[in-house]
């Protein structure tokens, strides 16, 4: 039931891929948006690292949404992704590249944090601690 939601989700997403309008559909809620690979064992960590969170925030209207590309083996992807809460994306390279490219994305892991608007507020490349990622989206949903 997971890879057929994450299926759909992914053709919905790659519709959309192009265009801003992808995050219309988490209007009213924060997104963290983290791009990632699995062979990236900095990104690994960070989904570790953020467990924790996102455990403390499963009552605000947080999405936690992961993107990586085809460099990351279908299997691999596929084993990693059905342990981490949040939707899973795996674009091809085009798509990849011209997401990246819309979001000023020239590595990872990078995330993304998005109002309640659909506006994107934080675009940073590296890792951050769990409590300023908190702080950071308590003031987007208080706003």
């Amino acid at each position: 039931m997971k890879f057929l939601l994450t299926f759909v989700l992914g053709i919905l997403f790659s519709l959309n891929t192009y265009s801003q309008d992808f995050f219309k559909k988490y209007e009213g809620q924060v997104v963290y948006v983290d791009f990632w690979a699995t062979w990236c064992s900095p990104c690994r960590g960070a989904m570790q690292q953020i467990k924790p969170l996102k455990e403390e925030l499963k009552a605000q209207p947080v999405v936690f949404v992961y993107v990586a590309n085809e460099t990351s083996p279908l299997d691999i992807w596929k084993n990693l992704t059905k342990d981490i809460k949040g939707e899973h994306f795996r674009l091809n390279i085009d798509e990849w590249n011209k997401l990246t490219n819309l979001y000023k994305v020239n590595g990872i892991p990078h995330f993304l944090l998005i109002d309640k608007k659909g506006t994107v507020r934080y675009s940073e490349a590296g890792i951050r601690d769990n409590a300023w990622i908190k702080t950071e989206i308590e003031k987007l949903l208080n706003e």
